[in-house]
């Protein structure tokens, strides 16, 4: 039964090791760093950036000063 018990975390533990250098290589292989493009192919959904005027229209409408504090949920990217 210890052998048992021992197996698991080695396990868990070789397959972590596996799965970070597999993604380490894949990053090494690309050599570029990825930079989005307006209405890049290929993705789940298009991404557009808003443009800053309308953030700034969109900041003076709430009424944002410097004393406020503004967290940008943004979409994840």
């Amino acid at each position: 039964m210890k052998t048992k018990n021992l197996l698991f975390p080695v396990v868990i533990l070789v397959s972590f090791s596996l799965l970070t250098a597999e993604l380490a290589a894949q990053e090494k292989q690309s050599g570029a760093t990825y930079i989005p493009e307006v209405g890049q192919q290929g993705k789940d959904v298009v991404w557009v950036p808003t443009p800053q005027e309308l953030v700034n229209k969109m900041l003076d409408m709430a009424g944002v000063t410097a004393n406020d504090y503004v967290i940008d949920l943004g979409s994840g990217d």
